[in-house]
């Protein structure tokens, strides 16, 4: 009897929470379609049992093979994700954000794939009057990269009006396993200790006061992987945060506690247009899933930590 594969589609594989999501399926027994031009995202990321193709989402070669599978899921993890450097390359910013998701749901329309998840951010709120961001809060994003995911979030919901079901998860501060220390552009908790392994020493974009949701990759993974079984998902704007907000100082004391480095640190400009305090409202999210986050910030950071000391950092 020919065995029956249920496909998915990951974009995005090799990067820090597609790869981490592709393993936690393979593991459930999917099979793994992967697409990553590996400008991020690296090789030994990529799981061996994916079916990898590398280049991006804007590639119509890599579609046409792509779109001989038949799929039951596609996770858009893939696209730009630095809103610092959205700033310097605001066009490529769009073309790796936005144009991709138009790109992938033409894809998903073509194989009569009716569900996509959809990699959105934080960034979309921008400054609110309220600390707590809320799916309900009108969005005002201050970066490029911002705006390209709003804008790809529009995309997705005229599609939803063509058949196919969606699920847009505005992700917070993401950080853990499989995020690597060379890159500096994206993701606080990995830049700081970045600096304060290498130069026992810490330069701050911004102020102690700012506050951010950071929720560990562990956690991130699994309301990932539920929405394979959990319908009440679909159709929705979903924040994905703990609902817990720590601002930046606190942040420091911790990773000097945990990391047991007496280092300096110093404050300079901020990031242009920074968002100031944001964290999310998890109504929605604790309505709609079963899963129970596992890891509190000192916890995931202990984890994070002990990774970094026995890989290739």
């Amino acid at each position: 009897m020919k065995k029956t594969y249920k496909n998915i589609l990951v974009t995005g594989c090799a990067g820090f929470i597609g790869s981490n999501l592709s393993q936690k399926l393979i593991k459930e027994g999917y099979r793994v379609i992967g697409i990553d031009n590996l400008s991020t995202g690296h090789r030994y990321n990529i799981h061996k049992k994916i079916i990898f193709f590398k280049g991006d989402c804007n590639d119509k070669k890599i579609l046409s093979k792509v779109a001989k599978f038949k799929l039951k899921m596609i996770y858009h993890m893939a696209g730009q994700s630095s809103g610092e450097k959205s700033f310097y390359e605001p066009e490529q910013n769009f073309k790796d954000n936005l144009i991709s998701t138009f790109n992938i749901l033409n894809l998903a329309d073509k194989v009569k794939c009716n569900h996509v998840v959809y990699a959105s951010s934080m960034s979309v709120y921008g400054n609110l009057s309220k600390v707590k961001a809320s799916e309900k809060n009108i969005c005002k994003p201050l970066s490029y990269y911002g705006r390209s995911k709003l804008e790809s979030e529009k995309i997705i919901k005229y599609y939803y009006n063509l058949g196919i079901n969606f699920t847009t998860l505005r992700f917070f501060s993401v950080y853990g396993f499989g995020q690597y220390l060379g890159r500096l552009d994206q993701g606080m908790i990995r830049i700081f200790i970045s600096q304060i392994l290498k130069n026992k020493r810490l330069i701050i974009k911004g102020k102690l006061t700012r506050i951010r949701d950071f929720i560990y990759i562990e956690d991130v993974v699994n309301y990932l992987f539920e929405i394979t079984k959990n319908k009440n998902f679909k159709n929705k704007i979903v924040n994905i945060g703990t609902g817990k907000g720590t601002s930046v100082s606190a942040l420091v004391k911790l990773l000097r506690k945990k990391l047991k480095i007496n280092f300096k640190f110093k404050e300079v400009s901020p990031t242009p247009l920074d968002q100031d305090k944001i964290y999310a409202d998890t109504k929605l999210l604790k309505k709609i899933s079963n899963y129970k986050i596992k890891y509190s910030l000192e916890k995931g950071i202990e984890k994070y930590i002990t990774y970094l000391r026995y890989s290739k950092w």
